[in-house]
């Protein structure tokens, strides 16, 4: 168990000064009740989870959400460079299962190919409009269901991993930006 600042300098990677070195702090799931797993692949099968840099032109985004049946309905989006790519409602997105009675709630395989450098992660949360009936009331009444993981990142020209020139796009739940 660590204290709020041993928790944010893990999770910051505070004191370290190579990327190599804060890769494993970068691995990280928060969670308010659901659970994602999530890697990417190259051509090869060759894998590398959250916090990890793979060196592909392309690769394949594989995650799964678990969430126990009473948390009731979730959405999920994938965020590239922090901006919107994918929700669960998006139709070209690629393999995506919903899973019925289980606690894997989605099973999702998707191939994503940026023009340079790129950064992926994975939210989940309460499906929008369903907020007031799905909440995590038998553990913490009031709560809404999330969980978001750490960056999974994409070299695509194997020079190393160069961070987009790009903000990541901050809106809240109505679609408005944050001014």
């Amino acid at each position: 168990l660590f204290t709020d600042e041993e928790l944010v300098k893990r999770l910051t990677c505070e004191g370290l000064d190579s990327a190599k070195d804060k890769e494993p702090c970068q691995n990280y799931v928060v969670s308010g009740g659901p659970f994602i797993k999530a890697r990417l692949l190259d051509d090869f099968k060759n894998q590398k989870g959250i916090g990890e840099t793979i060196k592909a032109r392309f690769a394949r985004l594989e995650f799964e959400i678990h969430a126990p049946s009473w948390m009731g309905k979730l959405d999920f989006r994938i965020n590239e460079n922090g901006k919107l790519l994918y929700t669960s409602k998006s139709k070209e997105m690629g393999q995506c299962a919903r899973a019925a009675n289980s606690s894997k709630r989605f099973d999702c395989d998707v191939t994503v190919s940026p023009s340079s450098d790129a950064w992926y992660n994975v939210e989940t949360r309460v499906e929008e409009g369903l907020e007031s009936v799905n909440t995590l009331d038998p553990v913490y009444p009031g709560a809404i269901a999330f969980a978001v993981t750490g960056p999974l990142y994409l070299d695509v020209d194997s020079n190393g991993w160069t961070p987009p020139n790009t903000a990541p796009d901050i809106r809240r739940r109505d679609g408005k930006n944050c001014d």
